[in-house]
């Protein structure tokens, strides 16, 4: 077994809790997934930049998932906070988007939209259409239908470009 193999190499563990947290995640097992990163977060050192951001980006979906978006926008904002440090525009724009996604589950609308603007502000090579579908939304609920509308047309265009039209 992989943990048995780590003996009480700190760093080796760490990496242990970090697969387990992901496959538990991928597979629904969302409390595991808590748990393992759980024994991740005090060691993120042993993490590059890139690494540290994937974390942290997992980290507050699962945090999304379970029902406490409020610790997943302290979450996003910090991974937003290192990938801007380390230069990594992608990690940054999706933990912006997803920080301004977590304020909308919260209910705070004008930080979600100050989150999605933030997200959208920076040159990454991302896809933005699943983006523009979440800023429709908060747009929606905010009772800016209009700009809702123009939204969620540049997601029709955006997701039909990729082969998933939106009709």
């Amino acid at each position: 077994d992989a943990r048995s193999a780590a003996g009480d190499d700190l760093e080796l563990i760490t990496r242990w809790h970090t697969q387990r947290a992901l496959v538990l995640g991928k597979s629904g097992d969302l409390a595991g997934a808590e748990a393992e990163f759980e024994h991740v977060t005090p060691n993120l050192q042993f993490f590059s930049p890139h690494e540290r951001c994937a974390i942290l980006l997992n980290r507050g979906m699962v945090a999304v998932e379970r029902g406490r978006p409020g610790d997943a926008v302290a979450i996003f904002h910090e991974g937003a906070a290192l990938a801007a440090e380390a230069g990594l525009a992608r990690q940054q724009f999706m933990a912006l988007h997803n920080a301004g996604y977590a304020a909308y589950l919260t209910g705070d609308l004008p930080a979600a939209l100050a989150g999605m603007d933030a997200a959208d502000a920076i040159d990454a090579d991302v896809f933005r259409g699943t983006a523009l579908l979440d800023r429709g939304r908060v747009l929606y609920e905010a009772g800016l239908l209009d700009e809702a509308l123009i939204v969620l047309g540049e997601a029709r265009v955006a997701c039909g470009r990729r082969g998933h039209p939106l009709t």
